[in-house]
């Protein structure tokens, strides 16, 4: 029985893969943090929060992959809370 090799296992297709995710992955991270500082603590949180669950959704359109159950809820939470992290909730002190 003769095993096929799969097509990530090519050599040529790995190395460019390999250099499309780094270059991308690299770029992004660029743009993530020359940004920060041109952005408010809020957006930032509700940035990092929402990487995730975006991550998982473009895996789901583009490589066919189904989360579980679980990573769907948390999708869903994630998604639920980015409101209040967004919205002005500051609560004023005064002595």
């Amino acid at each position: 029985m003769i095993r096929k090799r799969p097509v990530w296992a090519n050599g040529l297709s790995a190395r460019r893969e390999a250099s499309c995710a780094l270059i991308h992955t690299g770029f992004v991270y660029y743009l993530f943090f020359d940004s920060l500082r041109n952005l408010s603590a809020r957006i930032i949180s509700a940035l990092i929060f929402v990487d995730p669950a975006v991550a998982i959704l473009l895996d789901t359109v583009f490589t066919g992959f189904r989360p579980t159950v679980l990573q769907l809820a948390g999708i869903v939470l994630i998604f639920a809370g980015i409101p209040s992290t967004v919205t002005d909730t500051s609560i004023v002190y005064s002595p």
